[in-house]
């Protein structure tokens, strides 16, 4: 008798503890969905220590990741004018390495300890690159590539370009790798390219002009030297150069070449004015000691 009524009334105590945790789970459900809305956050740790910050700044939103000393080690941030940035900080508070997004791409960036800029990688739309500084922060190498293009630049300490090599694509006869060669003032002085047609090397004075070059033309060299003592305009020279390099391609012979060639420097002798100068091609040798003097082949 004592059994029939303790399991009934056992059966309806576990199901009310049941609908009462049923109903309680329904309760707090909606709590636990509520939203906090606030312009900064600050977590900390047990010492009180700021750990975690969130906040919404003038430019855009930002959250910066503490170390145990409270110290900024990471930090994410959306720049609304610019995009995302990622910085990362050692124990000293200094910038060591930054993620960005730039307007004509992203570029990561690599610091000393002294927070000193001392390595840079970029993508943009034209092609990539990749940057490095020295101990100074300026520029020293520069390796990159864009459309049709690709090649690697040599800084000195002042920053100013001194060697090139690379590859180009974009400019007609020249296509092709080329290795240049700068003095102190920036200027061109030394130049080799080996194109569509053939190897060329240039060698210019302390203004920048041709002082001598030598090309092969498919199996044609053609050569050009001018006379250092009087430092001609050696502007006669580089038409006379680029007109013999061009008959050659066209696959004029022997006397159209050495024609072409006469043409030319008496067309221009007047305008330039050389003083002396010496030119020397397959079959030809052309010595002018004044201007307009014919040569001989």
């Amino acid at each position: 008798m004592i059994e029939t009524i303790l399991i009934p009334v056992l059966l309806s105590a576990v199901v009310a503890f049941l609908v009462s945790r049923q109903s309680s789970k329904q309760t707090l459900e909606p709590n636990a969905q509520k939203v906090i809305t606030t312009e900064n956050l600050i977590i900390t740790d047990g010492d009180a220590t700021p750990r975690m910050l969130f906040r919404s700044g003038p430019d855009g939103p930002v959250a910066i990741l503490n170390d145990e000393n409270g110290e900024n080690r990471l930090v994410f941030g959306v720049n609304d004018s610019t995009g995302p940035t990622i910085s990362m900080y050692d124990a000293k508070g200094t910038l060591q390495a930054q993620m960005s997004q730039q307007e004509a791409g992203y570029k990561f960036t690599l610091h000393d300890a002294e927070g000193k800029l001392r390595g840079v990688f970029g993508v943009h739309a034209g092609g990539t690159s990749l940057q490095f500084a020295g101990p100074d922060g300026k520029l020293r190498t520069l390796i990159g590539m864009d459309q049709g293009t690709s090649g690697l630049k040599v800084f000195n300490e002042k920053g100013d370009l001194r060697a090139e090599l690379g590859y180009d694509a974009k400019f007609g006869d020249l296509n092709g790798a080329f290795l240049s060669m700068f003095d102190g003032d920036q200027k061109p002085r030394l130049e080799m390219n080996v194109g569509i047609t053939g190897p060329t090397i240039q060698l210019s004075d302390e203004d920048g002009k041709i002082a001598a070059g030598l090309k092969v033309v498919k199996t044609v060299p053609v050569f050009a030297l001018f006379d250092s003592e009087n430092r001609p305009d050696p502007a006669i020279g580089a038409l006379a150069f680029a007109a013999v390099s061009k008959a050659v391609r066209e696959g004029r012979d022997q006397s159209e070449v050495n024609t072409i060639f006469q043409q030319t420097v008496k067309e221009h002798s007047e305008e330039h004015k050389p003083d002396k100068s010496v030119f020397i091609i397959p079959g030809l040798v052309w010595s002018g000691q004044k201007t307009g003097e014919q040569g001989s082949a």
